[in-house]
């Protein structure tokens, strides 16, 4: 025990009234134990349909890569194309036949490619998507995110930030429409 001055009553040593033991003689000296630590609190589960984070970075990142490629193809077509001036990807803003254009070549290219890629089937089948799903994604997040003329500047300058802008719009695009 403590007496009321803060001294072991055995042999007289400091003490405290947390001690539990006193540190001259070891006798105890039943001292108020120290608050337990709150138990963790643990996140609350989320939807990742069993794939973990690094397998969505690598989809994620396949995906932009094989869309990023195809939508090189596609400009590098168009603007070397002498048939028809409408078909060019340029200005700052989408004309009907540039849509149609995103809305048809991009789309058949974009089909015929994601299927060759294991990680885009996969992907297809964790979010229950099509081919088609996939590429109408990336043409919609394409349109939605820059002009004409920043999509061209933006594949054939910065070809990785393109491929990790539209993997994310891709994939945030199939996790909305599984949703």
């Amino acid at each position: 025990m403590v007496d009321q001055d803060g001294f072991c009553t055995e042999c007289g040593a400091a003490s405290s009234s947390t001690d539990k033991f006193c540190a001259g003689c070891g006798h105890n000296l039943g001292g108020v134990p120290a608050s337990p630590k709150a138990p963790l609190q643990q996140k609350p589960p989320h939807n990742d349909f069993g794939i973990p984070k690094w397998g969505w970075k690598i989809i994620g990142s396949l995906a932009a890569i094989i869309c990023a490629l195809m939508l090189l193809g596609l400009i590098i077509q168009s603007t070397e194309s002498e048939t028809s001036s409408d078909h060019r990807l340029s200005g700052d803003y989408w004309t009907p036949p540039m849509i149609r254009l995103m809305q048809t070549e991009f789309i058949v290219d974009c089909k015929e490619n994601s299927l060759e890629e294991p990680q885009i089937r996969s992907a297809m089948a964790q979010f229950s998507a099509t081919p088609t799903t996939v590429c109408v994604c990336a043409s919609e997040f394409a349109m939605s995110n820059w002009t004409p003329a920043e999509l061209v500047e933006e594949v054939e300058e910065r070809p990785n930030t393109f491929a990790y802008e539209i993997g994310g719009g891709v994939l945030a695009c199939l996790a909305e429409r599984a949703g």
